[in-house]
């Protein structure tokens, strides 16, 4: 695969000031630097486990909020996988996006058992995928 560096990932894409620390840009960041890189993700956007939990416009019956809050409350934001060479290992991150002051909720840190890192930037990022692979 031919990697994208992040000189040219913010040369190529005007994000020469893109360089915030806020979860949401931070998100929309790394989800394009994934993508143009092709590797998939899964992200379960808040707005989505706010609606399924009822603190968001709409609701849904009680015993679905709770079932659904037992399996997406501290989920991190992104599951990221590379495509698998004939024969070789799944290779895949679990990513947990935070600011500069962010902290993880005792949910989020349940996942570093299962080898969750915490990132706060599109650097910290490239280098958690490139430096493993």
């Amino acid at each position: 695969m031919n990697e994208i560096t992040y000189k040219e990932f913010m040369t190529t894409h005007k994000f020469k000031s893109f360089r915030s620390t806020e979860e949401a840009l931070l998100q929309k960041e790394c989800e394009v630097w994934l993508t143009l890189n092709g590797y998939k993700f899964v992200h379960v956007p808040g707005c989505i486990q706010r609606y399924i939990w009822g603190t968001g416009r709409g609701s849904v019956p009680p015993q679905v909020a709770v079932a659904a809050s037992r399996y997406l409350k501290g989920v991190p934001d992104l599951l990221i996988y590379d495509k698998v060479t004939e024969g070789g290992p799944v290779r895949a991150w679990i990513v947990e996006l935070k600011s500069e002051r962010g902290k993880p909720t005792p949910e989020q840190l349940e996942w570093q058992g299962f080898g969750m890192r915490v990132v706060r930037s599109l650097d910290e990022l490239m280098k958690v995928i490139l430096c493993t692979k």
